[in-house]
């Protein structure tokens, strides 16, 4: 009996809870009691309309997913006013008909739903408006002898059933304007991205596409309030030619024209994307940012290269670790990338990998004082290493940049990097190994043997170190590994 009581009371308590008003559950939907204003506003003229750009405090974005299932709206309400004349106000007492559409009525109401497909990452988003919507005749604006204001404010709107719809208003944003006495402020230049990097993914047919992310500088998140800056990325495959540099193949632009920090790239369609062969192929990437505005385009430099990839040829198994941390780490160079590992290491492509194990360490940029030293060689990089004493040239004003480098070089080259990056560092040779062929050692080089021998970073086999022979690509980057572990703040 008692269960057939509990039944019966479940039963009527669900049958009450269909027919109860709306207005019973109003109480449990959320709002808000006060809103942010907009921040960062700014206008500009782009084509034949006016754009007005503001950002979204995190605390009133937050409320676009807020939905109450459908029963509540973000909007943003825009005023105007023509030189000093009265506001044209986007009041509170629009239409249910006029809800949650960007548009203009009879009354010059203005509303902007927002939504998170329209704002970029740092919430900033924009509204346009040609001149019919002003009123102004002939749809033309007249910049030469008016001004035109906006102010924009947020209303979180619920609908509440049958006694309509209740709205929370944040206060004005600041005033902003565009015409004969107010004019945007736009970024003269663009600093570029930073941190380039990626990785290869698949998607869920396993189909490979790589994706990109970087860093944006602070003073691009500022330009973007003026104006919408978005990014490109120039891409190439192995010793090829960039996009940029060809009219056979094109960049890669942001889909949504808003700044982001990230993107996706599908780079190479021979036959299909399943047959991209990233085994086979080194494929290279580097991003800018760039703004369009009055007919100017401004772009950025370009960020670092960033590269992925295998080449058709693979290293030693005894190096493949260390040249999988050199990549991590950063120290592979473009040229050194798309070699084979298992070719002699010239002089050139050592001074590059040296420069940028130095710039890991120190966490500083190399510089160079001209490009006039050497008759063979106007690579910065190898005036980076000379500068820092790390290289020399081999007299008569030559460098020879695709001479091959030997083991005893190598070592000098690094004792002379090692002080570089660690002036302090202990450079004693003393308890260092003694080679069976140590009198095969240059006498200038035989202090380096020594030193890099005792650190651990240069070691020989069966006793002997080989002073004269050549260092493979792979053994280069050992090396270069070894010193980076061992005097990195890693």
């Amino acid at each position: 009996m008692l269960k057939k009581s509990i039944v019966i009371i479940l039963c009527l308590s669900i049958m009450a809870s269909l027919i109860l008003p709306m207005s019973v559950f109003a109480e449990e939907l959320f709002k808000p009691t006060s809103l942010e204003a907009p921040t960062s506003i700014s206008c500009s003229f782009i084509s034949s309309s006016i754009f007005i750009r503001f950002t979204e405090p995190a605390s009133v974005h937050e409320l676009i997913n807020m939905d109450n299932g459908g029963n509540s709206k973000l909007l943003a309400l825009v005023d105007y006013k023509k030189n000093n004349g009265e506001w044209t106000l986007g009041d509170k007492d629009f239409s249910e008909n006029t809800n949650s559409i960007t548009s203009i009525t009879e009354t010059k109401k203005w509303v902007t739903r927002l939504s998170n497909t329209q704002h970029d990452i740092n919430n900033t988003t924009d509204a346009w408006y040609i001149a019919r919507t002003l009123g102004e005749p002939e749809n033309k604006y007249d910049f030469k002898n008016n001004t035109y204001y906006f102010r924009v404010r947020f209303v979180y709107e619920t609908y509440e059933g049958k006694s309509g719809y209740s709205r929370v208003y944040s206060p004005y944003s600041a005033v902003a304007g565009y015409g004969k006495d107010a004019k945007p402020n736009m970024p003269a230049s663009l600093e570029a991205p930073q941190n380039l990097k990626g990785e290869l993914l698949t998607d869920k047919d396993g189909r490979p596409y790589f994706a990109l992310n970087w860093d944006i500088p602070a003073s691009i998140s500022e330009g973007n309030k003026a104006v919408k800056i978005s990014h490109n990325i120039d891409w190439k495959v192995g010793n090829g030619t960039w996009a940029s540099e060809t009219k056979n193949m094109n960049e890669y632009h942001a889909g949504s024209g808003l700044l982001t920090n990230k993107d996706t790239c599908n780079p190479l369609n021979k036959g299909g994307i399943g047959e991209v062969d990233i085994q086979a192929n080194v494929y290279y990437f580097r991003a800018y940012f760039i703004y369009t505005y009055d007919g100017v385009t401004v772009k950025s430099p370009y960020s670092n290269v960033f590269s992925i990839g295998t080449p058709s040829f693979t290293a030693s198994a005894w190096a493949v670790n260390d040249i999988k941390k050199a990549n991590d780490y950063g120290l592979v160079t473009e040229k050194l990338d798309a070699a084979d590992p298992k070719g002699p290491i010239t002089r050139e492509e050592f001074s590059e990998i040296a420069i940028r194990l130095y710039e890991k360490v120190t966490g500083k940029a190399a510089t160079y004082d001209n490009l006039t030293e050497f008759s063979d060689t106007k690579n910065p990089e190898i005036y980076k290493a000379f500068k820092l004493e790390i290289v020399k040239g081999i007299g008569g004003g030559k460098f020879a940049p695709d001479e091959l480098v030997t083991r005893e070089q190598i070592a000098a080259m690094m004792q002379r990097a090692v002080k570089a990056m660690k002036p302090d560092a202990d450079q004693s040779t003393d308890g260092a190994e003694a080679f069976k062929d140590e009198k095969d050692i240059s006498k200038w080089a035989l202090d380096s043997v020594k030193f890099m021998s005792k650190q651990g970073l240069l070691k020989g086999a069966n006793g002997k170190f080989g002073p004269k022979d050549s260092t493979t690509r792979e053994q280069g980057i050992v090396i270069v590994v070894r010193t980076y572990d061992k005097y990195s703040d890693k």
